[in-house]
C-alpha cells in the first residue's frame, strides 16, 4: 500500500520482497483503493499487518467476507 499522487491510496502489486513473484513483467501495476474500503478499515488492517510477523493477510479478508472455511 502506498499513497500516490493526491494522496490517493494505491494497492502496489510487485515482486519486491521475500517470496513475491509476477506472473510476467506486464503484471506489476498500482491500483486505486475503494473508498469504501478505507472506510471499513483496510488501511489500519495494513498497517496491522505490516507491524505484525509479516503474513500475507488473504485469509483474514477472505474470512472476514464470508468465504473463508
Amino acid at each position: 500500500m502506498i499513497q500516490g499522487v493526491h494522496g490517493v491510496h494505491l494497492i502496489s502489486i510487485n515482486a519486491n520482497g521475500f517470496h513475491k513473484s509476477l506472473k510476467n513483467e506486464h503484471s506489476a501495476r498500482e491500483i486505486p483503493t475503494c473508498p469504501k474500503l478505507i472506510q471499513l478499515g483496510f488501511l489500519d488492517l495494513v498497517e496491522e499487518r505490516r507491524q505484525s510477523d509479516g503474513k500475507c493477510f488473504q485469509h483474514t479478508l477472505a474470512f472476514s467476507l464470508g468465504l473463508g472455511s
